[in-house]
């Protein structure tokens, strides 16, 4: 086994020598590297490399990078001169050799070494295209192979280069090499002096950089700021090379780097074969482990998101980078590591989310279950793929096995007590993303709750539940529903614990009156907890403020007269003027139910929708393929094209294309899909994409891109274009049969916008169903687009996101609210219906084959989900619930239409929320 310690080349070649420079890497004599002995030489390291048990290790790959440098070196000309001339010119004042040196004599690091190192260095930036990330890391993989330390490092670059070669290390004791050696001294001082100092001038600024980047000073060390159990518990390398890659950032104001390696390591494919790129995920993922809880949520969300698709494109049997991530999450996930709760619940979230995905490879997803097998930590299918709910699961389970570890006295109480105060420092953090969760929170106390203590230990497991409970918003109203649930079964928490419970809520909520009567006692079960829930009922209604009584009688009067519409309408677009009005309704009772009062009376004041006039139905014919004869005078292509290879210039034009409400000529739409398809400048083409996306609802573009679609280059960002434009999937832009495929998606769109062209009214639905539906999700959902740049992302501004609403289908915030009722549901509805619900719903969604259909699917489901909320929170109201789910499948099963289904399951919701406001009598 190898030492900690040793080098990677000294480990997979034990006769080199990198004190001698890039002779004793290959193994070669100066009087020996002609171009053919290079090549040879190069070929039996490598195959020795090859036979080695960790020939797929980064370790190897670092080598191999290091042999074809020395390799480079030697088969130029110049530089090989340059090399013969610094390793093998005789020196008669030092003629010992390096075997008679004795330890002491020997400097620390010989200049030769740290000019070999610099010459390395200064090659591997040229080769790899400038200063820039995968130079960097290959700079520090080089100086891993070298032997190079840190200090050592920070002297190959801040120091000016030697004046005179520095005396050298004899290779060998025969004279032609002497000679051969002194003719490119005396030759060709100049070329060879030009040639280093070009390379220092170029270089040295990077260079200092890289010091500063991978070793910062203490000074800026001491400004940097760590969380203690950041700086307490370090991440564990997998390999000498992992370890040895600084993370790209430690703080949380370095999201925006850390997300924009990741986009390049997912869209280029990098990781799945650059050994460099693969070292940096693993850095990423080091990082990661430590610092995720410091992250702002929706950083946390978009970097766990672009980590998995990066993740997902990988082979584990194929790529060892992948292995060494796994057993990066292995090592961090084992039942040994519970004190290291952010690590541990990093590595289960990422493990479960790679098992339940649908884009991994399966022996990915086998090795990903193994890993939660080993660790205790099986995952649900529900919410497993979500970034959010499977950190916010794997956080619960670290902090109970962190727990059920200090009972077991496998950590020590001493231990436990600072490091369970930063877990419920953490889990405050994240419960506060956007929208708060406190959820996971409360069912950890309640996990905690089931914990039997001993006698040393049940003092400290007290003291962490009150820390737990501390960490909730008790103004949060889940977060109050979920006590009253606590209050309703007695199994759903102990005595004593909900005891400890309604004591922390109540020092935090000093607004809520008679404070005394809400205490409960050890012996708060039966009817003692019926009659204590009565009185936190009442209080709760006292500090929580209901929806104005004017805001309710309104909501009433709207609600009779949507209903009083006519039974049987006798067009498709009443019934779409029909469940627009239910949705309004529905949405203002959401608003009420939220006690946003502003809003509800903006919504009572808006007009009443209508559709505006239809065109009579034509038949779709071949016209629809006919590009239109458009002699409007483009004067935003003119612009475009004069901009010529000024890609900051057309990056320009196309922000302030996509700020328009339309396009305004054939031609505009032809420009825009070649620069889409063919610009040279990569932002230029992402700019242009991204612009595709936004006019996707026009018949032009769509022209326009299946016109070009037979001289693309299809590639991966090509492919995601034309999915987002026709709401179809591709496969793999190799396959053969994409082209067809694409044509084939942009065709039938193509169709789908003639059409609604005729009948205006279902589009005009759409848009004002998807704008209703938004309105009542939990959290605002604005959607975010990355900048030109491929910095993180901001959010749409106001006018683009009025013209993106029209471009979103309505099923999408339809299933978004359906998440948000499931989780909501979990509150006071068994699992055991939840999951008969789940089945029902997967069967429905595998159904579906369109838009419409989808839309369907997720508004039934919302509607069920919302009758067992409602029975849940008002049981006395049970019968009338079921007596309405009854009349509601009645009108289903008659209704003619699917429109007309719809429209019933809208009109019936608008039952559901009088129940839930308490308005049931009035409806």
């Amino acid at each position: 086994m190898s030492q900690p310690h040793e080098s990677p080349l000294r480990r997979f070649l034990p006769d080199a020598d990198p004190a001698t420079g890039p002779f004793g890497v290959l193994g070669v004599a100066p009087d020996q590297c002609e171009p053919e002995a290079v090549l040879a030489a190069l070929k039996r390291a490598l195959d020795r490399i090859a036979r080695h048990p960790e020939a797929r290790t980064p370790d190897a790959e670092e080598v191999r990078l290091a042999l074809h440098v020395a390799a480079a070196q030697l088969m130029d000309a110049e530089t090989r001169a340059a090399m013969i001339a610094m390793w093998s010119a005789p020196s008669a004042q030092q003629p010992t050799t390096a075997t008679s040196q004795s330890p002491q004599a020997a400097s620390p690091r010989p200049k030769p070494t740290l000019e070999a190192f610099r010459l390395a260095c200064f090659e591997m930036i040229a080769h790899s295209g400038g200063w820039n990330a995968r130079s960097r890391l290959r700079v520090m993989a080089l100086a891993d192979v070298f032997g190079i330390n840190p200090d050592e490092l920070h002297l190959v670059f801040q120091s000016p280069p030697p004046a005179a070669p520095a005396p050298p290390v004899r290779l060998a004791t025969r004279a032609p090499v002497v000679a051969q050696a002194s003719a490119p001294q005396t030759d060709k001082p100049k070329r060879i002096s030009f040639t280093t100092i070009a390379l220092v001038v170029l270089n040295i600024v990077a260079a200092v950089g890289l010091v500063r980047v991978i070793w910062p000073s203490p000074h800026e060390s001491s400004r940097t700021t760590k969380s203690p159990q950041a700086r307490e518990i370090q991440p564990r390398p997998v390999s000498e090379s992992a370890g040895t890659i600084a993370p790209i950032t430690t703080v949380p104001r370095e999201s925006r780097e850390i997300l924009a390696v990741l986009r390049q390591l997912r869209d280029g494919g990098a990781a799945s074969r650059d050994a460099a790129a693969s070292d940096v995920l693993l850095a990423i993922d080091a990082n990661l482990a430590d610092t995720w809880t410091d992250l702002p949520g929706r950083d946390a969300i978009l970097i766990t998101q672009t980590f998995d698709e990066a993740v997902d494109r990988m082979d584990a049997s194929a790529n060892p980078a992948l292995e060494q991530l796994l057993q990066q999450w292995s090592n961090h996930a084992s039942p040994t590591n519970a004190a290291r709760f952010r690590q541990r619940a990093w590595a289960i979230a990422a493990a479960a989310r790679l098992a339940q995905s649908n884009h991994a490879l399966t022996n990915s997803k086998e090795r990903a279950q193994s890993i939660l097998r080993a660790a205790g930590a099986e995952p649900s299918d529900e919410g497993a793929t979500d970034p959010r709910a499977s950190l916010e699961s794997a956080m619960r389970s670290a902090g109970v096995d962190l727990t059920s570890a200090m009972i077991n006295h496998e950590i020590e109480p001493a231990d436990y007590e600072p490091i369970w105060r930063q877990w419920c420092a953490d889990a405050a953090r994240i419960a506060r993303w956007d929208p708060p969760n406190y959820e996971w929170i409360l069912l950890t106390y309640e996990d905690l709750a089931h914990l039997e203590a001993g006698r040393s230990t049940a003092t400290i497991l007290d003291s962490a539940r009150t820390l737990t409970l501390d960490a909730v918003d008790w103004r949060d109203r889940p977060a109050l529903l979920r006590l009253l649930h606590w209050l309703s079964d007695d199994e759903a928490l102990p005595a004593p614990a909900l005891a400890t419970a309604t004591i922390a809520i109540l020092r935090q909520r000093t607004d809520l009156a008679a404070p005394g009567e809400l205490i409960a006692t050890d012996s708060t079960v039966g009817p003692n907890r019926k009659a204590l829930r009565e009185r936190w009922n009442r209080a709760l209604n006292i500090g929580l403020d209901e929806p104005r009584q004017r805001d309710r009688d309104e909501w009433i009067g709207l609600a009779q007269r949507t209903l009083e519409q006519p039974e049987s309408p006798n067009s498709t677009s009443q019934w779409l003027t029909m469940t627009v009005h239910a949705a309004r309704v529905n949405t203002i009772a959401h608003r009420l139910w939220q006690q946003d009062s502003t809003s509800a009376q903006s919504l009572f004041r808006e007009t009443p929708w209508q559709p505006e006039f239809v065109k009579p139905a034509l038949e779709v014919s071949p016209v629809v393929l006919t590009r239109p004869s458009d002699e409007q005078l483009a004067e935003w292509s003119q612009r475009f094209l004069i901009a010529g290879n000024d890609a900051n210039e057309r990056v320009t034009l196309l922000q302030e294309l996509r700020r328009r409400e339309q396009l305004r000529s054939q031609t505009d739409a032809d420009v825009l899909a070649d620069a889409a398809y063919y610009d040279t400048s990569i932002q230029v083409r992402q700019s242009a994409q991204q612009v595709v996306r936004v006019f996707a609802s026009d018949l032009r573009v769509l022209y326009a891109l299946l016109e070009s679609l037979p001289r693309t280059g299809r590639t991966d960002a090509e492919s995601e274009m034309i999915e987002g434009v026709t709401d179809r999937r591709l496969p793999p832009p190799r396959h053969p049969d994409w082209h067809d495929r694409a044509a084939s998606a942009l065709l039938n769109r193509a169709f789908e916008l003639y059409a609604r062209q005729l009948s205006t009214a279902p589009d005009q639905a759409a848009s004002e169903l998807s704008r209703l539906y938004t309105m009542q999700l939990s959290d605002s959902d604005s959607s975010a687009v990355s900048d030109e740049q491929g910095a993180a992302p901001d959010v749409i501004a106001p006018t683009e996101m009025s013209l993106l609403m029209a471009a979103i289908p309505p099923y999408a915030p339809a299933e978004r609210l359906e998440r948000d009722l499931r989780r909501e549901a979990t509150i006071v509805v068994r699992s055991d219906e939840l999951l008969a619900h789940d089945d029902l719903q997967s069967a429905r969604r595998r159904l579906a084959t369109n838009e419409i259909e989808r839309f369907a699917v997720a508004q039934l489901s919302c509607y069920e989900l919302m009758s067992m909320i409602v029975k849940g929170e008002r049981s006395s109201q049970v019968a009338r619930v079921s007596a309405l789910e009854s009349q509601t499948a009645d009108a289903r099963r008659n209704a003619a239409t699917l429109t007309e289904q719809i429209a019933r399951t809208e009109a019936a919701m608008i039952r559901l929320w009088s129940i839930r406001l308490g308005l049931e009598d009035r409806l």
